[in-house]
């Protein structure tokens, strides 16, 4: 399959303009592998729990790491080791115009392949607190979750691939329910973070969800309505900073306004 990436390619400019270069669209080839064997992985996380009454807070730290990964190498770090005049990992190529060094990249082809230094670490904290509480109209919940990202990288045959990532999601939710029916007021959140060459951010991201379940629907037992909108402002994905025509589609900020309505029977 073909992509189209940005990259910085600092053989074409002189080297004291190469960091304020405006990144080049190239043609990446990904290619596949036969040959690939399963990844392994080790975790290992710890946390507890604290009630008041009908409040709580509950705190979790993990440590997630996996190896023998199938991974592609980015683009940029295929470009890097070819500027650096170093080897390129197993199948990978950075094809220049007329086969010269100096050359207009022609195309890069990034393979797929398994590695024991192929690996991604991943360290992090949840919090979460809570409370309920009745009323003469209705039964209300809220809940307040962070979770601080501390640590997210990969490497790709031993060298670390760039990119940055948010370093705090925050959740809410506010819920009440009188008899059979719940209505929930959801609000996602995320931090801005760096652009992989970190010449800028994508900005931070708020979005609201509305919901109204109905359990027992019409009378039959196991019968469960939900219906409700998704990002009900309507709040566009992220742009990258380097390029505005490149949107941050890996959170919910891909996700435009939403209409739903959904039913789920158990018996």
């Amino acid at each position: 399959s073909k992509n189209f990436p940005f990259v910085r390619d600092c053989k074409v400019v002189a080297p004291e303009d190469c960091a304020d270069e405006p990144r080049l669209q190239v043609t990446s080839e990904r290619v596949g592998n036969p040959s690939l064997k399963p990844s392994e992985s080790r975790g290992v996380g710890v946390g507890a729990t604290f009630r008041f009454g009908a409040m709580y807070f509950a705190a979790d730290w993990y440590r997630s790491k996996t190896w023998n990964r199938p991974s592609r190498p980015s683009a940029q770090s295929l470009v890097n080791l070819e500027n650096e005049g170093k080897s390129l990992p197993d199948g990978a190529e950075v094809v220049r115009v007329g086969g010269t060094e100096e050359g207009k990249i022609e195309k890069l082809v990034t393979p797929l392949f398994n590695r024991r230094n192929n690996d991604s670490l991943s360290e992090g904290i949840a919090l979460r607190a809570g409370a309920a509480w009745e009323t003469d109209w209705a039964a209300l919940e809220v809940d307040f979750n962070v979770f601080r990202a501390i640590r997210s990288e990969s490497r790709v045959a031993g060298i670390k691939q760039p990119g940055d990532f948010p370093g705090y999601r925050r959740h809410a939710a506010l819920r009440a329910s009188r008899g059979d029916v719940t209505a929930s007021w959801n609000v996602h959140a995320m931090s801005s973070y760096s652009n992989p060459s970190r010449t800028g951010r994508w900005e931070s991201w708020t979005g609201h969800d509305l919901a109204l379940q109905w359990r027992n629907a019409f009378g039959l037992d196991g019968l469960k309505l939900t219906g409700g909108v998704l990002n009900v402002g309507d709040r566009e994905p992220a742009q990258n900073p380097a390029n505005p025509n490149e949107p941050d589609l890996t959170f919910e900020s891909v996700r435009g306004r939403t209409v739903f309505l959904s039913t789920a029977i158990t018996w």
